[in-house]
């Protein structure tokens, strides 16, 4: 009994250190990501080792207020200038960010692909970034791939690495509460 208690006892605390410090499973709520993470997914992210970050990249942010946790794509790194024009069109160091192709409503930039479909509601202004904004060292420009209706670096400016928590690598669980199915084809590897 003793041998089975101990065994049980170690393995939560194996699990809370794995989740807390190594991988952490995080719900996103909001459809700031859409259409690379929807509403209602589990992603898992990435914490330790300190991973390198690269543009694009999806991280996950503690913001100190609101206390909470977002996820956004980077897309400043430090030490460029970054510039915002119609919201989403990109200029890093002068230079326009190209979009490849149009797939329905969506834009694609590299690897991924950006939404241009408005918040019904809110309007999200350009604040930091409607002129040049630079970066320093160790700031990051962050944005939603929902570009017309996210909260993210436009509104409240760069973010720091430390406030990085990791990168978003897998989503292991998607659910479309609406219609009440599961998304299996949104299960996979992040880019």
């Amino acid at each position: 009994m003793f041998k089975v208690g101990l065994g049980f006892l170690f393995a939560c605390v194996f699990a809370l250190v794995f989740d807390q410090f190594i991988i952490e499973s995080i719900l996103v709520p909001t459809p700031s990501m859409s259409p690379t993470i929807l509403p209602n997914e589990r992603i898992y992210v990435q914490k330790w080792p300190k991973p390198n970050l690269k543009r694009f990249d999806i991280v996950v942010i503690q913001l100190e207020y609101p206390k909470k946790k977002i996820i956004k794509r980077i897309i400043g790194l430090p030490g460029e200038c970054i510039q915002l024009k119609n919201s989403y069109e990109v200029y890093i160091d002068g230079k326009k960010r190209l979009y490849s192709s149009k797939t329905g409503k969506n834009l694609k930039e590299d690897d991924h692909e950006i939404s241009l479909e408005p918040h019904p509601i809110y309007r999200f202004p350009t604040v930091f970034g409607k002129e040049t904004f630079c970066l320093s060292e160790n700031e990051y420009y962050v944005l939603g791939d929902k570009r017309k209706a996210s909260l993210d670096s436009r509104f409240f400016g760069s973010i720091y690495r430390d406030q990085i928590l990791g990168i978003a690598r897998l989503t292991w669980y998607s659910y479309d509460k609406k219609n009440k199915k599961f998304r299996w084809d949104q299960i996979g590897f992040l880019n």
